[in-house]
């Protein structure tokens, strides 16, 4: 695995800007809802673990159905 930043994932919500993004070194995965009109942003999803976040088999998802935000992540074992 790469040890720094890409590009962010990008994606409109509700009127909104959805970013996700993956820390340097791949300490946490966040994502962020963005108010293109007022620039207010806040983090609506977080998954960090130690040493670090496996981004290949970890990753937050837009779940609207569900009110949120899906997290697959190896918290508790593979794709828990």
């Amino acid at each position: 695995s790469l040890l720094y930043p890409a590009d962010p994932d990008l994606s409109w919500s509700a009127g909104k800007v959805r970013s996700q993004w993956v820390e340097r070194g791949y300490g946490q995965i966040v994502v962020y809802m963005s108010d293109p009109v007022t620039g207010a942003s806040t983090v609506t999803a977080r998954e960090a673990m130690k040493p670090l976040v496996t981004v290949t088999s970890s990753f937050l998802q837009p779940a609207p159905e569900l009110g949120g935000e899906l997290d697959v992540s190896e918290r508790t074992g593979w794709a828990q």
